[in-house]
């Protein structure tokens, strides 16, 4: 078993999603479910479910929205900055990106994310400073 890793989940063949599992030590993990899922799978805690995992090669363990990339590719400072942020950073903008239903929600998100990366300090970036907090 692999810790730490993300996956392409599939429980009871029916429902896939990316997720992973979580280290809690002595080579044990678990995989969390929520409670929309359950209800989706129409399963309850406790009840015994199968799980296939495959792993998820893609870079950020999920899909990057086009919309997101667009503004990268538009913005090259906005793109250099945020490829010197760690992988897990990176990972946790586009996530909040994903959140997001309507492209052009997601073209705004985007873009107010990274404007407020750029304004921060380079060596110093924070999930704060891309929320609009502790800017200038």
């Amino acid at each position: 078993m692999l810790y730490n890793q993300r996956f392409d989940l599939t429980v009871n063949d029916a429902e896939t999603w990316q997720g992973g599992t979580v280290s809690i030590g002595d080579n044990m993990a678990y995989i969390t479910i929520s409670k929309a899922r359950m209800k989706k799978l129409d399963v309850e805690l406790g009840d015994t479910v199968t799980f296939t995992l495959e792993k998820n090669r893609s870079e950020y363990g999920f899909d990057v929205p086009e919309e997101f990339e667009e503004v990268l590719r538009q913005d090259p400072i906005a793109n250099e900055r945020f490829m010197s942020l760690s992988k897990g950073a990176r990972r946790a903008v586009i996530y909040i990106v994903i959140q997001v239903k309507s492209s052009e929600k997601r073209i705004e998100k985007s873009i107010f994310l990274l404007e407020n990366m750029k304004r921060a300090p380079k060596d110093k970036i924070t999930m704060r400073h891309f929320l609009g907090k502790y800017l200038p």
